[in-house]
């Protein structure tokens, strides 16, 4: 690597150089020449290295351009592993569309009286469209203390889930269809 801080630095000489001597010299043949001169200077100056490269080549060390593992695998092997990462990326993009569209559904219904809170979880289909949306509402006032649930001994009863108000219900399934259309399966429950 020093060479070619040597290069580029007697490069950078001969260009200072260049314009040094045209700025000092008046306007004339003189100048024209001068100028013709340092032009090929320079341009000698680039090529150098490469002619003394095609008088002694280095030898390549084609080693360094093989794979680690030995042989490259075959394009079969190659293809399938294309197609292994393109459904693994096609199922995180997905999940993550999913969690996003959850999300965006969420917040639309929090805005609802009466709701405390709602899990969403939504599921795609292949071609990304909305296949079912499933909701658990909590209801009540934001800003209410949720009653604590009764305490048993000797094992744990099956929560049961909250039936909700059917105004409350009704203004769950509006928004929902407001946003995903009128033919997707909701399915929606309360909170036990």
């Amino acid at each position: 690597m020093e060479w070619l801080k040597e290069w580029v630095r007697h490069l950078v000489t001969l260009v200072i150089l260049a314009a040094t001597l045209e700025m000092a010299l008046p306007m004339g043949n003189m100048k024209r020449y001068v100028k013709l001169t340092m032009g090929l200077l320079i341009l000698f100056a680039m090529i150098s290295p490469w002619a003394t490269l095609l008088r002694n080549p280095m030898p390549i060390e084609w080693h360094l351009f093989e794979p680690a593992g030995g042989a490259l695998p075959s394009l079969s092997q190659v293809m399938t592993a294309a197609r292994d990462f393109g459904s693994k990326q096609e199922a995180l993009a997905r999940a993550g569309a999913e969690e996003e569209m959850a999300n965006s559904l969420r917040q639309a219904l929090l805005a609802l009286p009466g709701l405390r809170d709602a899990q969403v979880a939504v599921k795609l289909g292949a071609k990304g469209e909305v296949e079912a949306v499933d909701v658990v509402a909590n209801p009540g006032s934001p800003g209410s203390v949720r009653p604590v649930a009764p305490v048993t001994v000797g094992g744990k009863p099956e929560p049961q889930a909250k039936a909700l108000d059917p105004a409350l219900l009704g203004s769950i399934t509006a928004v929902l269809r407001a946003q995903v259309g009128p033919k997707v399966p909701i399915s929606i429950s309360g909170t036990p």
